[in-house]
């Protein structure tokens, strides 16, 4: 008893302690290149620092006058919120007087800081300190402040990030979820953090939490154009000083209006750029950009909790054994594979529509284990007992 017990302990506690995650985050970004594309909302563009801007506008970082000058033309064409993903910790009075100014009078522009190791703990993830603040002046004439931590999983990919981090008993919010809240018309104060599976908001809608407190990323497509609408922002530049001249400018932007722009740099030097569940390499704009996309398109995932994951297991186990001892071996084999593929096909059927994550790694790999013992045993049984009756 005690020898059979002991690997079904030892079989259980791995499904439950993910001793084999780096091998099911490899399954499960299979799933999540075959989702692609999602749902994209049409109010999300990119506004890039790429290397057409670097080339005209100067080596990075550029002059904030050029920021300044974006917030004021996208003030001007309406758009809707404008996000930087760049965070200003180095005083520049005369520059940032002026950005401070546009961002006061647009009320539509979000700043970015970032927080060092932040911990999970009590439902809520908590941070004693700032990694990179933000100068006081654009706090004060931002619409709002949010932080740009992304969590890196075990292999180094990006595929979840913290929604609230509560600093000095305040809660401090990732900037896509920032504005949306206030893209959504929902106040700081009527949000929900406490139950640590989810965040609830007013409106009735729940964004769902993993077991460590992140959001699950879902990602609409890879870097590209087709991932929303791209605008280069020299282009942005260049075409409202062509209409203060009274010349066609080179791109309409009223195409802008109503829009949430994310303002980020994409250099191929920039190194703000990091390795996602369906591509190798992307810049951190886009998972800000994705994060605000799922909460407007409600498009969530969620992954099946521990206990979930082990009942599965438990159901697959005691197939495979009773498959094993029951049928011959041919037919075994048959219906196990059968078995295995038809589990397949569920786990990314309830992912592909509905985002559910269920563990497929481990228990496709314990369930060939369990069969190839259980048929090893069987074999040598047969073995020992045709020796026995050619003995007598």
């Amino acid at each position: 008893a005690v020898l059979i017990a002991i690997p079904i302990f030892l079989a259980l506690s791995f499904s439950y302690c993910r001793v084999f995650e780096l091998y099911e985050l490899q399954t499960y970004d299979w799933r999540c290149q075959l989702r692609i594309p999602r749902p994209m909302s049409d109010d999300v563009v990119f506004i890039h620092v790429g290397e057409d801007t670097l080339q005209r506008l100067g080596q990075w970082p550029i002059s904030r006058n050029y920021h300044a000058a974006l917030i004021h033309i996208l003030g001007q064409v309406g758009a809707k919120a404008v996000l930087f993903d760049m965070i200003f910790t180095e005083s520049k009075p005369e520059e940032d007087a002026l950005v401070a100014e546009e961002a006061r009078a647009a009320k539509n522009v979000y700043f970015a800081v970032a927080f060092s190791e932040p911990q999970w703990r009590k439902k809520l993830f908590y941070s004693t300190e700032y990694l990179s603040t933000l100068i006081p002046v654009y706090e004060k004439a931002a619409k709002g402040v949010g932080f740009v931590n992304v969590k890196a999983d075990i292999d180094g990919k990006r595929r979840r990030v913290p929604l609230v981090i509560s600093h000095e008993t305040k809660n401090n919010y990732y900037i896509a979820l920032r504005a949306a809240l206030d893209v959504l018309g929902i106040n700081e104060e009527e949000v929900l953090t406490g139950s640590g599976n989810a965040i609830s908001l007013p409106n009735g809608l729940k964004i769902p939490l993993d077991e460590e407190g992140c959001f699950l990323v879902s990602f609409a497509e890879k870097w590209g154009p087709d991932l929303f609408r791209h605008y280069s922002y020299y282009d942005i530049l260049q075409s409202y000083g062509q209409m203060i001249e009274h010349k066609k400018p080179s791109l309409d932007l009223k195409k802008l209006a109503g829009k949430i722009c994310f303002v980020g740099y994409t250099g191929t030097a920039m190194g703000d750029t990091n390795a996602t569940p369906i591509e190798r390499i992307s810049p951190n704009v886009a998972i800000h950009a994705n994060v605000l996309n799922n909460i407007l398109k409600k498009d969530f995932i969620r992954r099946a909790n521990r206990l979930m994951n082990l009942l599965i297991l438990m159901i697959l186990a005691s197939w495979m054994v009773a498959l094993s001892l029951k049928f011959t071996p041919l037919v075994a084999f048959r219906v196990t594979l059968l078995t295995l593929i038809l589990y397949v096909a569920l786990a990314v059927c309830v992912f592909l529509p509905w985002g559910i994550w269920l563990d497929l790694f481990y228990p496709l790999a314990l369930s060939i284990v369990i069969y190839a013992v259980a048929t090893l045993s069987r074999t040598l049984y047969e073995m020992k007992k045709r020796e026995l009756i050619e003995s007598e």
